[in-house]
């Protein structure tokens, strides 16, 4: 487990399954998702090919924030629940990230999709 300012930053667990499934499942997190089952998260949660795959809690409360996932290329994704966008978490889990996959991986690059659409976390990663 890891730590940042607010967040305590853990391995995914089985009982993590329905706050992921809700999370990757809300359309205003991700809009551009058509389908969604829960067979298609379990191949994306034990996909061989990630290097991790964690789940984010506040340290106070210990309310599920969101999720990060980083693969053996180097794709990095990050979903945060509506609720804690603008509260700078995504920095935290992002500076995280990048310090866990290029000091502790030893990567040399890391990178990530962002829809155009999504201003906030264009400008929070362009500012990194």
């Amino acid at each position: 487990m890891y730590q940042t300012t607010r967040l305590l930053i853990r391995p995914f667990e089985d009982s993590d399954t329905l706050d992921v499934h809700n999370l990757w499942t809300d359309p205003r997190v991700e809009p551009s998702r058509t389908s969604s089952t829960m067979e298609l998260l379990q191949d994306k949660i034990h996909a061989t090919h990630s290097l991790f795959f964690v789940v984010f809690e506040l340290l106070d409360t210990g309310a599920f924030v969101g999720m990060s996932t980083l693969s053996i290329d180097g794709e990095w994704g990050i979903m945060l629940r509506k609720e804690f966008w603008g509260r700078g978490l995504g920095r935290e889990v992002a500076e995280w990230t990048l310090r866990y996959a290029l000091s502790e991986l030893q990567m040399i690059e890391v990178n990530l999709r962002v829809l155009e659409s999504n201003v906030r976390a264009l400008h929070l990663y362009n500012s990194m």
